[in-house]
């Protein structure tokens, strides 16, 4: 739903998830788990404002982080990324990715792997001319995932294939409905 920032799975730690795990389509990333129970795991999505993920701009190798973007409302710009040094020569279009940094510095692997798309930059903010002594600058991404048309997700990258049966597919109170004929 377009309303909620979190989705609900029907996988959970009886598959082998477990939280902080990173969740995909095959457009690109969907978020991590942040709860699991038996049978079911709670995601929290990028476009949450509550997300952090660490990026990189693959065309001016910036980095920076990745949060959901809540002023943007039901614009496509779901996501910001901050702390990107203010002279980088970005442009929109530019692709982004995660950067597979974050837990290194505690010793442990980071939440989500090197290399996994994330969306297009979409704009590029400008400081006012009061504001030049800024040291970072901020931008606008649109996600490659349709957060509206989520139906199947992949769990846990780099998990053994054992762990993770099948796709997990999103639980839904909505009645089951026919499918269309071609």
């Amino acid at each position: 739903s377009n309303w909620w920032n979190t989705m609900l799975v029907d996988r959970g730690s009886e598959d082998g998830i477990k939280r902080d795990m990173p969740v995909l389509t095959m457009e690109g990333l969907v978020g991590k788990t942040i709860e699991v129970t038996k049978n079911n795991a709670r995601v929290i999505l990028i476009i949450d404002e509550n997300s952090r993920v660490p990026g990189l701009l693959l065309e001016s190798a910036q980095y920076g982080i990745i949060q959901g973007n809540a002023l943007a409302g039901g614009k496509t710009s779901q996501c910001r990324m901050t702390f990107l040094n203010r002279s980088a020569q970005i442009k929109p279009n530019d692709r982004v990715f995660t950067s597979g940094l974050g837990a290194a510095a505690a010793g442990l692997e980071a939440v989500f792997p090197k290399r996994i798309f994330i969306g297009t930059v979409s704009s590029i903010a400008t400081a006012p001319a009061s504001v030049k002594s800024t040291l970072y600058q901020e931008i606008s991404i649109t996600p490659a995932v349709d957060f509206a048309r989520i139906d199947e997700v992949f769990i846990g990258v780099g998990v053994k294939a054992a762990a993770v049966k099948k796709p997990a597919s999103l639980t839904s109170k909505k009645a089951p409905t026919a499918p269309a004929s071609q």
